[in-house]
C-alpha cells in the first residue's frame, strides 16, 4: 500500500477550513465476501482410531454487497447527474462510502473446493464504464434504463450461446440474492472489448481517499473519513456533443469474459451482460475554441498573440499628436443649448432624450449618456483636424455618437455614454443641493462642434422613466413625502403660529402636539370667564356665495414649509428618521438597488455592440455622475417645491448607497460552459475587493461591480472538491493554434504530494500530445486511457519514467494513488492586469 497526502492551502480571504487528502492504493479486507468452510480433524501417531475421530467441518459466511448497494453507499459522483457543459477534460468517477468495498469480492469464478486467488493477483470487482448513445443494446439513448433479469438467470452455468455472463456458483451467492433481481446492462462484444481496462489495468482505477477535515468545497464535497473511488476509462468526445451513461458494474465471475476482451477474442456477433450497482447520465458539449483555455486565451490576446485591448470602448485607443490637444475642462453644469436659428430648441424636456438610440435598435428603447463638456476648437489645428482629435478622444473615452431627435421634430447627432467608462469620469460640478430637476438642466451642448452630449440628460430621464414604470416605488416615495410634510407642518404650525409660547421642550409631543398645547393654554393663558362667555354670545351665521380659495393657503402653507426647511431643528431629522422608518425602507432599497443598475436596460449600459463583441471581457470604471443623474430623475417624479425641500432630510439622500467603482463585462460562451465561473478583483496588495453585484444577464453575458477599482482581475473556474481529467496545452503552428491535451504532472513525495512540478507530459509534447497514448472507444475516436502496466510504451510506465526525468523518488512505486494524483484536475484560473486599468487616467474629455 503507497499512500500520498495533499494539502491544500486556501486562498487568504478564504475563511473555509484547509484539509488533509490521502491517496490510497487499496485496502484489503482481512476475507473476502463469500462461504467458508472450516474443516477440523484429529489423529493419533500409531494408532489406527477408525472412525472414533470424526471430521468436524462448520459453515460461515462473510457478507457484502453483491447485486445492489445498500442506500447511501454512493457517497458522490462527477460529473453530476443530468449535468451538460464541456467534461471533454474529464474522467467520470463515483465514490463509495466503504473504504474496502472494491476488494471485498474477486473477478474469479470461486467454485466449492476451489482456494481464493493470491492477494498480489487480485483486481477490484468494480469497474465504471462509460457508454454513449447506441452502444448499449437495452439503452441506446444512454438514459441510465436497466434491464432486471433474475439473479439466478444472470449466473446460470449454461447460458444461451454467444452470451457472456457472469460464472457464479450459487454458494456463493448472498441468501438475499438468490430470488432477487439484478439491474443489468447488455453491449455487443465487440463494445465490451473497446472500453473494459485490460485485466492488469483494473487495479490502476480504483483506489481509497482518505480526508481528514471537511472541506465544503464546490463540487463533490470532500466529507471526512475514507472512501473508494472509482474512475472510469474514457474520456468523452473532444468534437462532438454527445450523451453518457456511466454504470458502475460487477465483474465478480467475470474472469473469463475479461480475459476474451484481454484476447480480442469477442466480436459484434457476441453479447455481453453485465450487473449495474449504480448508474447516471450527463451531455458533453466540446467547446468551440477549446474550453476554458482556448477561450481566455482568445479573449486575453489576438490572432498575432498581441495583448487585446480590454477597456470598454468601441475603437482601441489610438494616439493623438502632441501639443494639438488643450487641457480638457473639468465637468460643469452643462450648457443650454442656442436658440432658435440654428437648428436647435433650447426647450428639450426630458421625454425628448429616450429617443437617443443607436440606428441598429428601434427608438423605442432608451439609451444613457456620458458626461458633457465645452472646449474652444483649437486654433493650431484645421477643421478636419480638430475634428478627428474630439473624435478619437470621445471613442477612446467610451462615447459613441448616436442618432437624437430634438423636441422640434429634427434629427441630429448626439455623444452618448453609459455609467461604463473607459477613463475615471471627472466630478460634474453645479448640482443643486436638492438635486438635479429636469433634464434640461443637463443637456450639453458643444457649441464648438455643434452637437448636444446627451448623456448626464438621458440618465435622469432613465431614471424618471424606471421609477413610473414602477408603480409600487412611485407610491412609496408619494407616502413618504406626504407623511414627512404632514408631520413637518404641524412641527412649523407649532414651533412658527400663536400657540409656540405655551410650548415647552416637554410638551414637544408627536403624538398630540395640538391637544398638549391647547390643554396648557386653558390652564395657564387663558382668563377663566372664556368659556361663560363663549357660551353667552350670540351665534351669526354669514352665508357666502363663493367657497374661499385653498390654492392660495396651500401655496402659502408650502411656502412655510419650504421656508421652515431652509434651517430645520434637529428634532425634524429625528421625526422623520424615526416615525417614517418602515415608510423610507422600501424607497431606499429601491434607489440601492438602482445604484447597482439592476432595473436599467442593457442597452443604457453598452450602446454600442462594437464595444462588447463576442467572445470578449472588458473593463470600465463608473461614473458616479451618471449614477446620480439617474438617481434624482426617479425623485424628480415628486415635483412640489416642498417635497424638494423634504429630500434633503430623507434617509436615502443623507446617507451615501454602497456604489460600484468599476467592473467587468464577460461575453462569452463561457459563461454557461462553466457553471460557477469566478470573476474577482484585487488590490495592489493583493487584497480581494467586495462585489457589489455577480449576475448572469444573459446565457453569454456577466456582470461583476467592484467596491473598488481592482489593479488585478482573476478569471477561474470553480475550485471543484474532487475531479479528474486530463489537461490542455496551446500548440501554435504556423496557420494554427490548438490545444493539445496533456498531463501537468505533479510531486509524489511526502508534504510536497501534488504540488505541480511544471513539467508537460509528454515531452516534448508534439501535435498529438497525450492522444498517443490512447486508445480508440467504440466511435473511433482515441479517447480511452491506455495503461497497461507491463508495455513499456503504454501511459503508466512512461509517466513513470517522466516522473524519474523531474527527479521523483517514488516514481518507480507510482500505483493506483499515484495515478490518480497525476489526474487530479485543479480548477484553471487567469489573471489580467491590464495598464490602462491600473492607473487612474483622468478622462481626456471631461
Amino acid at each position: 500500500m503507497i499512500a500520498h497526502t495533499t494539502s491544500p492551502v486556501p486562498d487568504a480571504d478564504d475563511q473555509r477550513p484547509s484539509f488533509n487528502v490521502q491517496f490510497i492504493d487499496n485496502r484489503e479486507p482481512a476475507v473476502l465476501a463469500g462461504t467458508y468452510r472450516i474443516g477440523v480433524s484429529e489423529t493419533i501417531d500409531s494408532i489406527n482410531t477408525g472412525d472414533y475421530l470424526s471430521e468436524h467441518t462448520q459453515d460461515f459466511r462473510v457478507s457484502a454487497p453483491q447485486f445492489r448497494l445498500p442506500d447511501g453507499t454512493v457517497r458522490a459522483v462527477n460529473p453530476q447527474p443530468q449535468q451538460s457543459s464541456d467534461l471533454s477534460q474529464t474522467l467520470a468517477h463515483v465514490t463509495l462510502d466503504d473504504a474496502l468495498l472494491a476488494w471485498r469480492r474477486q473477478v474469479d469464478s470461486v467454485l466449492r473446493g476451489q482456494a481464493l486467488t493470491p492477494l498480489a493477483a487480485r483486481v477490484p470487482w468494480l469497474a465504471l464504464l462509460l457508454f454513449t448513445e447506441d452502444e448499449l443494446l437495452n439503452d441506446p439513448t444512454a438514459e441510465g434504463t436497466t434491464v432486471a433479469v433474475p439473479v439466478r438467470e444472470l449466473t446460470a452455468a449454461n447460458p444461451p450461446a454467444n452470451l457472456w455472463q457472469p460464472k457464479i456458483s450459487e454458494n456463493q451467492l448472498e441468501d438475499e440474492e438468490k430470488d432477487a433481481l439484478a439491474a443489468t446492462v447488455r453491449m455487443p462484444g465487440h463494445v465490451f472489448t473497446a472500453l473494459v481496462p485490460r485485466t492488469e489495468e483494473l487495479r490502476h482505477l480504483a483506489h481509497v481517499r482518505s480526508v481528514t477535515v471537511d472541506s465544503r468545497l464546490r463540487g463533490e464535497e470532500l466529507s471526512q473519513g475514507e472512501f473508494t473511488v472509482i474512475t472510469t476509462n474514457r474520456l468523452p468526445d473532444a468534437d462532438q456533443t454527445r450523451r453518457y451513461v456511466a454504470h458502475l458494474v460487477s465483474l465478480e465471475g467475470c474472469r473469463h469474459i475479461l480475459q476474451a476482451a484481454d484476447d480480442n477474442q469477442l466480436t459484434d456477433q457476441d453479447e455481453v451482460r453485465l450487473a449495474t450497482l449504480h448508474t447516471w447520465s450527463f451531455t458533453s458539449a466540446p467547446a468551440a475554441g477549446g474550453g476554458f483555455y482556448g477561450r481566455i486565451r482568445n479573449i486575453a490576446f489576438d490572432e498575432d498573440d498581441r495583448p487585446r485591448d480590454l477597456l470598454l470602448r468601441v475603437t482601441p485607443a489610438a494616439p493623438t499628436a502632441a501639443g494639438t490637444r488643450p487641457a480638457p475642462d473639468t465637468n460643469e453644469a452643462p450648457a443650454s443649448p442656442p436658440h432658435a436659428g440654428d437648428g436647435h430648441d433650447s426647450d428639450h424636456r426630458a421625454a425628448d432624450h429616450d429617443g437617443v438610440h443607436n440606428e441598429e435598435t428601434p427608438p423605442s428603447s432608451p439609451r444613457p449618456a456620458p458626461p458633457a463638456a465645452t472646449r474652444p476648437a483649437p486654433q493650431a489645428e484645421t477643421a478636419v483636424g480638430q475634428a478627428r482629435t474630439e473624435v478619437t478622444d470621445r471613442l477612446n473615452a467610451g462615447w459613441v455618437a448616436l442618432r437624437h431627435q430634438l423636441e422640434t421634430g429634427q434629427a441630429t447627432t448626439a455623444w452618448y455614454r453609459g455609467p461604463f467608462t473607459a477613463a475615471p469620469a471627472q466630478p460634474l460640478t453645479g448640482r443643486p443641493a436638492d438635486g438635479w430637476s429636469t433634464a434640461t438642466e443637463l443637456l450639453a451642448y458643444l457649441p464648438a462642434w455643434g452637437m448636444f452630449d446627451a448623456t448626464y440628460a438621458n440618465a435622469f430621464s432613465l431614471g424618471r422613466a424606471l421609477a413610473l414604470a414602477d408603480t409600487e416605488f412611485s407610491a412609496a416615495l408619494s407616502h413618504w413625502h406626504q407623511r414627512a410634510r404632514f408631520r413637518t407642518a404641524a412641527l412649523a404650525q407649532r414651533e412658527t403660529g400663536p400657540l409656540a409660547a405655551v410650548l415647552t421642550a416637554e410638551q414637544d409631543s408627536l403624538r398630540r402636539p395640538h391637544c398638549d398645547a391647547l390643554i396648557r393654554a386653558v390652564r395657564e393663558a387663558v382668563d377663566s370667564a372664556l368659556i361663560p362667555t363663549l357660551l353667552s354670545a350670540p351665534v351669526t351665521i354669514e352665508r357666502t356665495t363663493t367657497a374661499p380659495h385653498s390654492g392660495s393657503r396651500d401655496r402659502a402653507r408650502t411656502h412655510d414649509i419650504s421656508a421652515y426647511l431652509t434651517q430645520p431643528p434637529s428634532h425634524v431629522q429625528q421625526m422623520l428618521d424615526t416615525v417614517l422608518a418602515p415608510l423610507a425602507e422600501p424607497v431606499t432599497d429601491w434607489l440601492d438597488r438602482l445604484t447597482l443598475l439592476y432595473p436599467v436596460p442593457f442597452a443604457h449600459l453598452v450602446p454600442d455592440e462594437r464595444a462588447l463583441p463576442a467572445e470578449s471581457m472588458r473593463l470600465f470604471y463608473l461614473d458616479a455622475n451618471w449614477l446620480t443623474c439617474l438617481r434624482d430623475g426617479a425623485q424628480s417624479v415628486i415635483t412640489d417645491e416642498s417635497s424638494r425641500a423634504l429630500a434633503r432630510l430623507a434617509p436615502w439622500t443623507r446617507t451615501a448607497p454602497p456604489a460600484p467603482a468599476a467592473g467587468v463585462l464577460l461575453r462569452s460562451q463561457l459563461v454557461h460552459e462553466v457553471p460557477g465561473l469566478l470573476v474577482r478583483g484585487y488590490d495592489a496588495a493583493g487584497r480581494s475587493l467586495s462585489i457589489l453585484r455577480y449576475e448572469a444577464l444573459a446565457p453569454d453575458m456577466l456582470m461583476v461591480l467592484f467596491d473598488e477599482v481592482p489593479q488585478v482581475v482573476e478569471v477561474a473556474e470553480p475550485p471543484e472538491g474532487l475531479s479528474f481529467g486530463i489537461d490542455f496545452a496551446m500548440i501554435s503552428t504556423a496557420d494554427t493554434a490548438s490545444n493539445v491535451p496533456v498531463l501537468n504532472l505533479r510531486s509524489l513525495s511526502g508534504n510536497e504530494a501534488g504540488k505541480e512540478l511544471d513539467v508537460v507530459f509528454p515531452s516534448p509534447t508534439g501535435q498529438d500530445g497525450l492522444t498517443r497514448h490512447l486508445r480508440a472507444d467504440p466511435t473511433g475516436a482515441r479517447r480511452i486511457l491506455d495503461l497497461r502496466p507491463s508495455d513499456p510504451q503504454a501511459l503508466l510506465e512512461k509517466l513513470r519514467q517522466a516522473l524519474r526525468t523531474a527527479g521523483e523518488p517514488m516514481a518507480d512505486g507510482m500505483g493506483p494513488a499515484g495515478l490518480a494524483l497525476q489526474l487530479v484536475n485543479t480548477a484553471r484560473r487567469q489573471y489580467f492586469r491590464p495598464a490602462a486599468f491600473t492607473a487612474a487616467n483622468p478622462d481626456p474629455v471631461g
